[in-house]
């Protein structure tokens, strides 16, 4: 697996990423916020979908 992107509400759920081309950067450039970004590869924590309702 190369890339595996999840949406969790209004997030993008970064779970593998082993590109020479990091994947957020690619979201950003498209206008994604990195807030709004989590890269969960990295050990950033994943939000709980019941709690962004």
């Amino acid at each position: 697996m190369v890339v595996l992107v999840r949406i969790v509400g209004d997030v993008v759920v970064v779970e593998e990423d082993s590109t020479d081309r990091p994947v957020e950067q690619r979201l950003m450039r498209r206008g994604i916020p990195r807030d709004k970004i989590v890269l969960a590869y990295r050990g950033e924590p994943v939000p709980d979908p019941v709690t962004l309702w």
